[in-house]
């Protein structure tokens, strides 16, 4: 099966209002086929394989961050965010790439401070399980999400690690840390149908071969 990772970028910045909630919009996209270390910022080169040596020589530096130098690894050009990047990966031929819009909660009520969000790990993706929550089954009946794994926040006043999800979400009322994609150019702030992001979630779950607690792909956030 192909490898599936995911990757949120957040810039440049586009709040919006739900009520008196605070939201962010983001981009994603979703890149099946080869497994992803990571991503640099600019397009560094295509492939080892392909470049003169002055480009082999900026690949293999490039590497170095990942631990990768003397290996044979390939860098696919991304666009997102109306910027340009390179993904690291294992060299294997990217199957489709597809794009989303992405919904997080953004500042407090209050307007002082913010909702916990993924840190950025621009190198070092996270990983993602396909889990059932309790909370997302209100929404959608089944609790089919994503979990992701070791972002480093806990429960307050606990040292149980916080549940940052990524699911379907009609509005921001429904996320707390997490993190909802949907259709590309479905940003509507004041909607309460779960349709377009439901698909998008069931887009996902297919590309990972169908829904199974467990099966795994992975994270990677650019940027606040």
């Amino acid at each position: 099966m192909a490898n599936v990772t995911l990757v949120l970028c957040r810039t440049p910045l586009q709040e919006f209002h739900f009520g008196h909630r605070s939201g962010r919009w983001g981009a994603m996209v979703m890149v099946e086929g080869p497994k992803v270390f990571g991503v640099l910022a600019g397009v560094v080169a295509q492939t080892a394989a392909t470049a003169g040596v002055t480009a082999i020589k900026a690949v293999t530096a490039a590497m170095s961050p990942f631990g990768l130098a003397g290996a044979a690894p390939g860098l696919e050009s991304l666009s997102l965010g109306g910027q340009m990047y390179s993904l690291v990966t294992d060299g294997s031929a990217v199957s489709k790439i597809s794009e989303f819009d992405s919904m997080e909660r953004f500042k407090a009520d209050s307007g002082k401070g913010f909702y916990m969000q993924t840190r950025p790990q621009p190198q070092k993706p996270y990983r993602l399980t396909m889990s059932i929550s309790s909370t997302v089954a209100e929404l959608n009946g089944n609790g089919q999400c994503l979990r992701v794994h070791d972002h480093g926040y806990v429960q307050q006043g606990t040292s149980t690690p916080a549940g940052i999800l990524v699911h379907e979400a009609p509005h921001v009322g429904w996320l707390i840390g997490c993190i909802s994609p949907r259709p590309k150019n479905h940003r509507v702030p004041n909607n309460h149908d779960k349709a377009p992001s439901h698909r998008a979630m069931e887009q996902i779950f297919t590309a990972m071969g169908g829904f199974g607690a467990g099966k795994e792909a992975s994270l990677i956030v650019l940027d606040w």
